[in-house]
């Protein structure tokens, strides 16, 4: 790694060694290949031009990672979804929820839709979220940018453009019952995704520290 290539990580995940009972950390970080302006992406193990909406995406890896416990085996990114007037469709992630139901080709548990940091997250990204939710059958969506983030309910047996709030995304080791709490505090909008410009704005603030090696 050359001397200009940056990592930079969010607050870590601290596992148990079972051996020594020790606490360890581990943790997801960005690299950076600041000469030629690009960014690592962990899900497709490749560098990519550092666009402001690819380093809204790849830090929210981390955060996905490193905070919700998801491994990467259980992602996968610029995922291409197929339905009518899709041909061009791409989710930024999908979140599966055990690896296994990714290797056997099962609906995902969460899509994500960023935007880069430069640009107002707006109705129409709310409807395109719970789009490719309701495409590929997930039951959970998120829109995020580093400005603004919320969490949704998409639901089969409602007209598309319904969404419901929730107050966050199941983490990784939630059970049916944790989502089954987190689903009673949801704040529901009955006339739809357009009745979200009173919705509470939930943002997440990237906490990494930068360290040059």
């Amino acid at each position: 790694m050359t001397a200009d290539t940056h990592t930079i990580s969010s607050p870590r995940a601290r596992a148990v060694d079972a051996s020594t009972t020790r606490l360890i950390t581990s943790a997801l970080e960005i690299k950076r290949d600041e000469k030629k302006g690009k960014i690592w992406s962990h899900i497709r193990r490749k560098w990519l031009v550092e666009t402001p909406e690819e380093t809204v995406r790849q830090n929210y890896l981390l955060i996905l990672i490193n905070d919700y416990g998801f491994s990467l085996d259980q992602i996968d990114e610029e995922v291409s979804l197929t339905g009518p007037g899709s041909a061009s469709a791409r989710a930024d992630f999908a979140i599966w929820r055990t690896e296994e139901e990714k290797a056997d080709g099962k609906s995902p548990f969460i899509i994500v839709e960023c935007k880069s940091d430069n640009v107002t997250i707006k109705e129409q990204d709310y409807k395109q979220g719970e789009y490719y939710a309701r495409m590929s059958r997930a039951p959970f969506f998120v829109t995020h940018n580093s400005r603004e983030t919320k969490y949704w309910r998409a639901k089969e047996d409602r007209m598309p453009g319904y969404a419901e709030e929730i107050e966050n995304i199941p983490h990784a080791n939630a059970t049916d019952q944790d989502i089954e709490e987190l689903l009673s505090k949801l704040r529901t909008f009955k006339d739809g995704i357009s009745s979200t410009r009173d919705a509470l704005d939930t943002q997440l603030s990237y906490r990494g520290r930068e360290v040059v090696v």
